[in-house]
């Protein structure tokens, strides 16, 4: 045979992913190239004028004969061989020779690092697969509309719904009105590369319509280039948490003894009524109540009586109240109601209404009875009188208590 042009030579010679050869009909090496021989214990000197029984462990001779011998008939054919501890894809076609010897092609790829990181990777995507599914909390795979491409069992409990039934939606359709732009602000930020992850606590509804809050943690997949796949939605459950802090909270703002709210956030309340009226020129009606005798109930019948009187009282002023206006507990035996938009003609009768309520309570202990009187002022909050508000009504209210005294001698 002709031997192969400096140009072939330089090609067999470069050929970068593995090895390169012409074989003759007795599958003998005419020439040989490439940089894999050396992984396989192999040079291409050794190689050239031996056969490929000759070269190869019988197990290998058995494996590419076959395909050795489809190139000389004019077909390619390949087949994947372990050689060496190495894992190899071996591929022969024809090719047409001088004097029309018959010659095949053969190449051969080491594929061993491929197969390693395939395996790698396998071994990762079960890793995650099985981690996915057996996580306490929610997962989900979320697409970039919003949709659910994948969920685990746990958010499939904790929102009520199937895994099919889930994936016909999107997180936009259960999260809650008030948590929605957040969300998808903070996602919009995630497919910008503007962030890496973000957090926050967040409420769904469940499939039957119940508000369920989740700590929220989202990140985003992205393609070997770049671009944004998918979200990863990471989901807790923290309904419990949330009610033991609004519960707290609620604890931290009302009366232990009678529920009303106590008196810092009447302060608080004051304030913001008054910083109201300042710049928008609302007005807020105040009543201010002090029981009168409630020391001598105390005196007779213990502060256990006193307690049931005071809870009485806290029961009579929410009965005659709206459900806008605010009730309150400011002291021992001082109560005071701030009305929304009430003013001078509508807070009178309130007072009064108040008062009648109150001096109807009877308690009754050990076949002793114990009732009270109240003393009220009023005033209003309103621009121009916002910050004497409270001292008009302290001042009605102590008019109105010397009175009452007058009356009871």
């Amino acid at each position: 045979m002709e031997a192969p042009s400096a140009l072939c030579r330089a090609v067999f010679d470069s050929y970068p992913n593995g090895a390169i050869a012409l074989y003759d009909a007795e599958l003998r090496f005419v020439y040989v190239g490439g940089a894999v021989l050396p992984l396989v214990g192999l040079t291409a000197g050794g190689m050239l004028g031996s056969t490929v029984a000759e070269l190869f462990p019988e197990p290998i001779v058995e494996a590419v004969t076959p395909i050795y011998r489809d190139a000389l008939a004019g077909r390619a054919a390949s087949v994947d061989i372990t050689l060496e501890g190495r894992r190899l894809v071996v591929r022969t076609a024809p090719i047409s020779a001088p004097a029309e010897t018959p010659l095949g092609l053969v190449t051969v790829e080491d594929v061993t690092s491929y197969c390693e990181t395939e395996k790698q990777l396998s071994l990762a995507m079960e890793t995650f697969r099985t981690a996915f599914d057996a996580a306490p909390i929610g997962m989900a795979l979320v697409g970039l509309d919003g949709r659910f491409l994948q969920v685990n069992a746990a958010l499939c409990v904790l929102l009520g719904y199937q895994a099919a039934e889930l994936v016909e939606l999107t997180f936009q359709d259960i999260t809650h009105p008030g948590d929605l732009h957040l969300d998808v602000a903070q996602a919009e930020q995630l497919v910008a590369g503007d962030i890496d992850q973000y957090q926050m606590e967040k409420r769904y509804y469940d499939r039957r319509g119940h508000v369920v809050w989740v700590q929220l943690s989202g990140s985003i997949v992205r393609s070997a280039r770049g671009e944004p796949v998918h979200f990863i939605a990471q989901i807790e459950d923290i309904s419990d948490r949330k009610r033991r802090e609004e519960e707290l909270t609620r604890m931290a703002r009302r009366d232990p003894l009678t529920g009303l709210l106590n008196r810092g956030v009447f302060d608080a309340d004051l304030e913001a009524y008054r910083r109201s009226a300042a710049r928008y020129g609302d007005t807020t009606g105040l009543v201010l109540i002090d029981l009168d005798e409630f020391k001598a109930v105390n005196d007779r019948g213990g502060h256990e009586v006193g307690d049931r009187v005071l809870i009485e009282v806290a029961r009579a002023i929410r009965s005659r109240v709206r459900l806008s206006d605010h009730s309150y507990r400011v002291g021992g035996d001082e109560f005071a109601v701030l009305v929304p938009h009430g003013t001078e003609a509508t807070m009178a009768p309130l007072a009064e209404s108040l008062r009648a309520a109150i001096e109807q309570i009877v308690v009754v202990e050990a076949e002793a009875s114990y009732t009270v009187g109240a003393s009220v002022g009023v005033s209003t909050i309103e621009a121009g009188t916002a910050s004497s508000a409270t001292g008009d009504a302290d001042a009605a209210l102590y008019r109105d208590k010397a009175a009452r005294r007058g009356d009871l001698r």
